[in-house]
């Protein structure tokens, strides 16, 4: 059985415990305080759903499979110009001393479609994001201009 491999990664570590971890990455409440992009987000059923403004969809996220607390793999469907097709990813919690690791893998990216490397620049403020969040309680102040 030949186990599939991402095409792209990105791991950091971050001061806080698991359960807020897991809360900050499931809890769309909690998504709206650090996302670099918007800050409208809801729990439709199984998925999150982003705007850029209200009745502007921008990405939804729908559950494949969560372990809770370890690991959560969803859909990841983007509603921008050249989105393309549908893709996945994984986030992948561990405990490790007085901090976690958290390790995203990005799955299934095929013709992808985003300027100046957006797959890799778009995790990257948002994991740098949500590590900020997590350790100050306050959001990274992006210009949108720059995402």
């Amino acid at each position: 059985m030949t186990v599939a491999k991402p095409d792209f990664v990105l791991r950091t570590y971050i001061q806080c415990s698991r359960d807020a971890l897991w809360d900050a990455l499931t809890s769309p409440e909690e998504i709206a305080k650090y996302h670099f992009l918007t800050d409208l987000v809801a729990r439709d059923g199984n998925a999150l759903a982003y705007e850029f403004a209200p009745g502007e969809p921008m990405l939804r996220c729908t559950d494949i499979s969560v372990e809770p607390k370890t690991r959560i793999e969803q859909t990841f469907e983007g509603h921008w110009d050249g989105a393309g097709a549908p893709s996945r990813f994984v986030y992948l919690i561990e405990e490790d001393g007085g901090l976690c690791a958290l390790t995203l893998e990005h799955y299934d990216l095929g013709q992808v479609v985003m300027p100046d490397d957006g797959v890799a620049d778009g995790w990257a403020r948002l994991l740098a994001g949500l590590k900020t969040y997590l350790e100050t309680g306050s959001a990274l102040p992006f210009s949108l201009a720059s995402a």
